[in-house]
């Protein structure tokens, strides 16, 4: 056997000095760094050169750490914009030092006179003189000798020169074989002796007076067509001769307006250069600022020490819980965000931010140290609830907490806390079908099982499993040897139901449908031991339980509600709750998503799912009453209110006439068609280019409801039908907004039994309110159900609500332009004194 001997290591001199080299040296470094000083040193003009007791070493603005002596000389700057200070660093000290560079004063710049900036501005040519009208002129009246001139000296010439011929004198020889007359022989026959002057001059005479009255009548109906002319040209003139004039006056202003602009400009450029020079002037005196951080202040030679207090500000808190619905449940964890300024001349020290409160909570409150005057600062503090929380709004008290006591003013802060809330998993059913979509399953078979699971509780499940197990004779077609097949379902959160799918078959000697189901959850606390599914063969399966909605636990009131979706809006505290309506019957449409690329209406799921908890409980209708269509499709809409000309569907099943009341609420889209300028209702499946053929026609909804006889329809749509989304998006590409005339729908309906609401006008959009998760006339008629619109406390009437929506200090108008700088006008139809909503049994909530 072999003897065990010890093993020794001997170090030489060099190994034991480096291996203590070491184990020394972060030693050593730590206590140099304790054992110099920080400087910081910062100056308005960057980039200037640091010198450290005559070494350059860096520019502005620079953080030092030099070894303190017996005194520390900090220049910045070169020559004459030289600054220079001197003092004492004590050792592991922050310093701040704050540097004003000498500056240069300017010039103050001449002010113009009035007359020469006018024949400035004149010289650019920017004033064109305008055109001034030329004045008509008026004619002159013709005159009658002017008549004669023209038609009696030419129609008498005329006349004259004519009767030639008719003036002619003849005779006939006095015999037959001629003779002699006044001494001139005449042969046999007729003879001509000329034209006859008193019968020419006659004729002349007459063409002169006939021509003379033609022409003056001629020249009186030209006269009459030109003075109408002028007439009309004399009016023309009168209003050019206005606008000329009244552009000549606005030149003119316009002249003296520009000229007084700038001479205002130069009286400004001058304030501003004698107000830098004032400042510049100032900051050359000044001397450099030294704040001490963390230190005692020590001498200061050629500087200022900073003796000022710090003002400490909270300006903003934010609160984020770990899964993110703004509500802290048991056992959860939260953080608080403080942003912290100082605006004070001086430094805090030794700052902390933390959170007081009266409730089970627990914090963790976040430090700071030094905060440098003008620093903002991000102070986190963590929040944990504990199990024995208990619900409540708690109020914490917020306040940074100031080592020499200059503490911020605190802020409150009001978180909502919720106690501790188990889980409810329940198996709700199962349903088997065959490949054809049968539910009798006959052996030899292969079918599909789905078994449904939900959480009923108010509290959310994690780690969620489902185990389901197969009888004799049942196999599971993905493993025939594996006796179980296991799910993961992870966090299942309250009303949260979950579908397994699994195949199975079962052979030919099966006499029973045998499988189980089993659930287990993280805890282990809240499982559903295994039951069997109820399967049968030869023989229709029971089919799917009904899923229950789950109502989310009651909010803190002023809080945030802890369920997602819809249950995070305000609008579900206080809902106020009237007397069952029997007859009263509801149709609430969420379509939320389309096919295609049509873009998604953001809130419009939780616009239908608040909605409905109001038709319940502020309208009091039954449960059973209330038809719900999520991204309803035009197959569900037709069939739930009929087509053009035939009103029969779901709806008018369930109508007594003249007795049941009828609700209906759409959110979604709305479209017109551009062709028919009509409006439409879009089904989640509609073709926005195609909106005759797959919308659904406004037009038509109106008429169907009119047509069933109820005792009264209420529709809300909150909905646009300019063609444009809630954020301003177009439905249809390369498409602009359409305007369509609403007129009243309310007249389809006899006897004035209709109230009709629609979100906006024309071309207005039917905007969202993202800070309430709603769209902005859902949130605002809900507002108004839960009271807001009840001015006297007797229920809420058809005038109140519109006084309400459309009021533009804070209603719907305001909200529009406050949020998005767009206008929307809610239309509201109907008789004033119909009640909406009845006031309830215990007066207002």
């Amino acid at each position: 056997m072999t003897a065990m001997v010890p093993t020794y290591v001997t170090l030489t001199g060099r190994a034991l000095r480096a291996a203590l080299l070491v184990l020394v040296a972060p030693l050593t470094l730590a206590a140099q760094q304790s054992n110099t000083a920080e400087i910081e040193v910062i100056a308005d003009s960057v980039g200037q050169p640091v010198l450290v007791n005559g070494r350059q070493l860096g520019t502005t603005p620079s953080t030092l750490r030099i070894q303190p002596g017996n005194g520390v000389r900090i220049e910045v700057g070169r020559g004459a914009r030289m600054r220079g200070l001197s003092l004492d660093v004590p050792a592991g000290s922050r310093i701040k030092v704050e540097m004003t560079m000498p500056r240069d004063t300017q010039p103050l710049p001449p002010v113009r006179t009035e007359a020469e900036v006018q024949r400035q501005l004149l010289a650019s040519n920017a004033y064109p003189m305008p055109r001034e009208p030329v004045a008509p002129v008026q004619p002159r009246r013709p005159g009658f000798f002017g008549s004669v001139l023209i038609g009696g000296a030419l129609a008498g010439g005329a006349a004259f020169a004519g009767s030639a011929a008719l003036c002619d004198q003849k005779f006939t020889s006095p015999s037959p074989s001629g003779g002699y007359v006044n001494g001139q022989y005449y042969a046999p026959g007729q003879h001509s002796l000329g034209p006859l002057a008193s019968c020419r001059a006659g004729a002349a005479g007459i063409g002169a007076l006939v021509g003379t009255g033609v022409i003056h009548m001629i020249r009186r109906g030209g006269y009459r067509g030109k003075q109408e002319s002028f007439t009309r040209d004399q009016a023309q003139y009168a209003t050019e001769r206005t606008a000329y004039e009244r552009a000549v006056q606005q030149r003119e202003q316009r002249i003296k307006d520009d000229v007084q602009k700038s001479l205002d400009e130069d009286q400004s450029r001058r304030r501003e250069v004698a107000s830098a020079n004032d400042r510049a002037i100032r900051a050359n005196q000044e001397l450099p600022l030294v704040t001490f951080l963390n230190t005692q202040r020590t001498q200061v030679v050629g500087g200022r020490t900073n003796s000022q207090p710090p003002q400490l500000r909270i300006e903003n808190v934010s609160f984020a819980d770990a899964d993110g619905d703004s509500i802290i449940s048991a056992g959860e964890r939260a953080t608080v965000r403080v942003r912290l300024r100082n605006s004070g001349r001086g430094a805090g020290v030794n700052v902390r931010v933390e959170a007081k409160s009266n409730s089970r909570l627990r914090f963790q409150p976040g430090q700071l140290g030094a905060v440098a005057p003008g620093d903002v600062r991000e102070a986190v503090i963590e929040v944990v609830a504990t199990q024995d929380v208990i619900d409540e709004q708690a109020a914490l008290e917020i306040i940074a907490v100031e080592g020499n006591g200059f503490d911020s003013q605190p802020l409150q802060l009001q978180v909502p806390v919720l106690a501790y809330r188990p889980p409810d998993l329940q198996i709700l059913g199962a349903q088997a079908v065959d490949g054809e979509g049968k539910t009798i399953i006959a052996p030899g078979t292969q079918a599909t099982v789905t078994v449904r699971v939900q959480n009923r509780g108010e509290g959310k499940a994690e780690n969620v499993r489902v185990t389901i197990a197969r009888g004799e004779n049942v196999f599971f077609t993905d493993d025939f040897q594996a006796p179980t097949i296991t799910r993961e379902l992870g966090t299942m959160r309250p009303g949260q139901y979950e579908d397994i799918k699994v195949e199975v078959l079962p052979n030919n000697r099966a006499t029973a449908f045998a499988l189980t189901a089993a659930v287990t959850e993280g805890s282990g606390r809240y499982n559903v031991p295994a039951r069997d599914l109820g399967l049968a063969l030869n023989s229709a399966s029971r089919g799917m339980a009904q899923v229950v909605a789950v109502q989310a636990p009651r909010p803190v009131p002023g809080g945030a509600s802890a369920a997602a979706g819809s249950f995070g809006s305000d609008l579900l505290q206080n809902i106020p709750t009237v007397a069952e309506n029997p007859n009263a019957i509801a149709v609430i449409i969420g379509n939320a998503t389309y096919q295609g690329d049509i873009p998604p209406v953001q809130f419009a799921a939780n616009d239908a799912e608040v909605m409905a908890q109001y038709a319940q409980k502020a309208l009091g209708i039954r449960p059973g009453n209330i038809i719900r269509l999520n991204n309803a499709t035009g197959t569900q809409l037709r069939t739930t209110f009929g087509v053009q000309n035939n009103p029969n569907g779901r709806l008018r099943s369930q109508i007594r006439p003249g007795v049941s009341e009828v609700f209906v609420f759409y959110s979604g889209h709305g479209a017109p068609d551009a062709s028919e300028r009509k409006a439409y209702i879009m089904p989640s499946d509609a073709d926005a280019s195609f909106l005759s053929t797959t919308g659904f026609s406004v037009d038509v909804l109106y008429e169907n409801l009119a047509a069933m006889g109820a005792k009264h329809v209420t529709v809300v749509l909150d909905a646009c039908f300019s063609g444009a989304t809630g954020n301003g998006d177009m439905l249809i590409r390369s498409a602009s907004p359409i305007g369509i005339q609403v007129n009243d729908p309310a007249q389809r309906f006899q006897g004035g039994n209709a109230t009709i609401i629609a979100a906006a006008e024309g071309q207005q959009l039917a905007n969202w309110y993202d800070e309430k998760n709603h769209g902005l006339l859902t949130y605002f008629f809900l507002k108004g159900l839960q009271g807001a619109a009840d001015k006297d406390g007797n229920g809420v009437t058809v005038d109140e609500m519109k006084a309400f929506l459309t009021d533009q200090s804070y209603g719907i108008p305001y909200e529009a332009r406050r949020l998005h700088g767009r206008d929307q006008t809610p239309q509201v139809f109907g008789t004033g004194s119909r009640v909406l909503r009845p006031a309830p049994a215990g007066g207002q909530p």
